[in-house]
């Protein structure tokens, strides 16, 4: 069976009727559901309904980890949770361990090694300016700010090249570029990084 993801439990093979049944909408088979479908479900445990939820579907190259996705939205408290829990790990499935999403998208190349890093900042900042900073780095900024320095550092060092291979060119193929103005410009971006 394809390995299926549900919230905070990785499933390896559907729940099954006797943990996922339709409400009034219909049989919300999850594979028959379109990319970013909601449907609401009643969870059971033999006739007894554990919660009214709502099953999120997102289905990849899209989702968060780029691979299929279901998450199930139950009403607060924990006994419901719990017991959802219980049941889907019952039926095959197995708690997720601390971190698996984002290793998953940093896998599937949802998200780069420092938006996956900028993830466990975020969960671990105690103050609202490392949150701010966590997000944009998550955003992708960060890797944005340093895939633009490298490039600028490239064309440097071409520069640089080009001038050892030419030396017989009259050519100053670094004074004419002002490869120093480059250098100290591309130093100065470095300082402002954040």
């Amino acid at each position: 069976c394809q390995r299926r993801h549900v919230d905070c439990v990785v499933a390896d093979a559907d729940a099954g009727d006797d943990v996922v049944e339709a409400g009034e909408t219909g049989d919300p088979c999850v594979d028959d559901l379109d990319c970013a479908s909601q449907v609401c479900v009643d969870i059971v445990a033999g006739d007894e309904v554990v919660d009214e939820v709502l099953l999120a579907v997102m289905r990849g190259p899209r989702s968060y980890t780029g691979e299929d996705v279901v998450e199930i939205s139950c009403h607060g408290g924990m006994i419901s949770a719990q017991r959802i829990l219980e049941l889907l790990v019952r039926a095959g499935a197995r708690l997720a361990q601390p971190g698996e999403f984002t290793r998953r998208a940093f896998l599937n190349g949802r998200i780069d090694l420092t938006q996956a890093e900028a993830v466990a900042d975020l969960i671990e900042a105690t103050t609202s300016a490392a949150a701010r900073s966590a997000v944009r780095s998550l955003s992708g900024e960060f890797s944005r700010q340093i895939h633009e320095l490298v490039d600028r550092l490239i064309s440097l060092r071409m520069l640089v090249e080009a001038t050892l291979d030419f030396p017989e060119e009259e050519i100053d193929f670094l004074r004419q570029a002002d490869a120093a103005g480059q250098l100290a410009a591309l130093i100065d971006a470095v300082g402002r990084l954040q």
